[in-house]
């Protein structure tokens, strides 16, 4: 069993509360992304897959709306209707070519 002197406090955002300590907002925000984690490994394949494609989903969008160079790929490839992407969908996103990255970034600046 530990002393009191060998156990260590993270300090608390609220004067006067020793323990148990508040965290800061910035340690809140690790601490719920370790929640989430923690939780979700435990979630089947297809539901993790779901998830993720969401996520790509959001930055595709994002792609498209900001980034001419990506909208003409994208509109070439796919339709992005929110909340609709499918794996199948994703594989018709043509990666860059390999050892291209040079013309690659070109066509986005110009673009």
């Amino acid at each position: 069993m530990k002393k009191t002197s060998e156990v260590t406090f993270s300090p608390s955002i609220t004067d006067g509360i020793f323990w148990p300590t508040l965290p800061s907002h910035e340690v809140n925000a690790v601490l719920a992304l370790a929640y989430q984690l923690e939780h979700s490994q435990w979630w089947a394949p297809e539901v993790l897959t779901a998830i993720e494609l969401r996520q790509v989903e959001k930055l595709l969008e994002h792609a498209w709306r900001t980034v001419p160079y990506y909208r003409q790929r994208l509109d070439d490839a796919v339709k992005i209707t929110s909340g609709k992407l499918h794996m199948d969908d994703f594989r018709k996103i043509p990666r860059a070519a390999s050892g291209k990255f040079e013309e690659t970034i070109c066509e986005i600046v110009e673009a």
